[in-house]
């Protein structure tokens, strides 16, 4: 039988502390830290297996999270999927009057990432659309505001009233919030349990190319 062409194989690449945090005798997992790839990634896409059109360096950032089934501490990637979780268990929080003011440290994954042409493409495209609903939403307000000018509030129509808020000002907004976190996640991880390793959910080219260099790889 043949494997879909979008299925995911784990690839565990090797991690390491940033040098002034391995050496600090205080380093605390629970604040917040910087971590940094290890390994040299071959020039194929992480998402697509197509052939890297550029080598390039991001952050990457991390939350930590206890796993239910242990007492584990893990670091869950920030992805447009995960602030939509944690935007809808904000309000029901505040719905169950459950609210509880959390800040958790943020953790950051250092280095140098494959992108492929489609990446690029999709990045634009994610950034192009945030920039729309941006702009639309601010010419809104402004034509509301030369409205005000040459006449009286109470004629100024209610559609466009409720398209500034909370359509744009609270859907819209968001919404570009969320474009811009998914135009720059071109990798995509697991959640990382140690400070050695942590694994990326990849495309089975990108494993072959991965494990073809020798390099330390696994699967799901």
């Amino acid at each position: 039988m043949t494997p879909r062409s979008d299925a995911r194989t784990d690839v565990a690449v090797r991690i390491r502390l940033r040098e002034d945090f391995a050496e600090n005798p205080d380093f605390d997992p629970q604040d917040t830290f910087v971590l940094q790839l290890a390994d040299e990634l071959p020039d194929v896409c992480t998402r697509h297996g197509e052939t890297a059109i550029e080598q390039r360096d991001k952050d990457f950032d991390f939350r930590p999270k206890m796993s239910r089934r242990s007492a584990e501490q893990q670091w869950v990637q920030r992805t447009a999927a995960y602030e939509v979780r944690f935007l809808l268990r904000g309000v029901y929080r505040i719905a169950t009057f459950r609210w509880v003011e959390v800040n958790p440290p943020s953790t950051v994954l250092e280095g140098t990432w494959p992108v492929c042409a489609k990446c690029k493409r999709t990045s634009r495209v994610c950034q192009y659309i945030g920039h729309a609903i941006v702009l639309l939403g601010l010419a809104a307000i402004l034509v509301i505001l030369a409205a005000t000018q040459t006449t009286t509030s109470d004629h100024l129509p209610v559609a466009l009233v409720l398209a500034v808020f909370p359509g744009w000002g609270l859907f819209g907004l968001i919404a570009a919030y969320l474009l811009y976190r998914r135009s720059t996640t071109f990798v995509l991880f697991r959640p990382i349990v140690d400070l050695e390793s942590a694994r990326i959910r990849a495309h089975p080219r990108f494993a072959e190319a991965f494990e073809s260099r020798g390099s330390l790889s696994g699967e799901a």
